[in-house]
């Protein structure tokens, strides 16, 4: 059997598209416990490949495997009656965007790939869990009013409320060096 470490390095990353990266990563995070320095390794090597294929897709045409959806869609995150009902799973996934880099997603050119990712700061900063807060905030005043979308709402409110709870933590950078 191969060491941890071997089967860590024979990933290729560079090999696998973005969605593919998106799914492993979330794996990582959701089996951390289970092996956290193996865990950490493939964390850490799928950021450092999607930071590589940001500046990629920032400058040439690339081709992209993330169709024109939002981060938060990009990483699962779902609210309301069909969505994510339970807090837990829903604000794992915002840790996920807390922590991670964003993946190439199709913007339809490579300056609004870069604007997107600009607009998101630096993963694992203060600045990153704002603009989570002001995308669900925006989510709550432009859709939470109609009598179909109370769930998402409710949904919207209690993942702002844990948000800002995370914003608090030390252990987050005051500023980020995108912004």
């Amino acid at each position: 059997m191969p060491a941890q470490n071997q089967v860590v390095d024979c990933l290729n990353y560079e090999n696998k598209t973005d969605a593919q990266l998106l799914v492993l990563l979330k794996n990582c995070h959701e089996r951390f416990d289970r092996n956290p320095s193996s865990a950490e390794k493939i964390i850490s090597s799928v950021n450092y490949e999607f930071k590589r294929r940001q500046k990629v897709a920032c400058s040439i045409p690339y081709l992209f495997t993330i169709r024109q959806v939002g981060v938060l869609k990009a990483f699962g995150y779902e609210v309301g009656d069909t969505g994510i009902t339970d807090d837990k799973k829903r604000q794992f996934i915002l840790d996920l965007v807390v922590k991670s880099e964003i993946p190439p997603i199709d913007q339809g050119s490579p300056i609004e790939f870069k604007r997107l990712v600009k607009s998101w700061a630096d993963p694992k900063t203060r600045l990153r869990i704002r603009r989570l807060i002001n995308k669900l905030e925006h989510y709550v005043h432009e859709y939470g009013n109609y009598k179909y979308n109370q769930r998402a709402r409710n949904h919207w409110l209690r993942d702002i409320e844990y948000l800002e709870i995370q914003a608090s933590d030390d252990s987050y950078n005051k500023y980020s060096v995108n912004h």
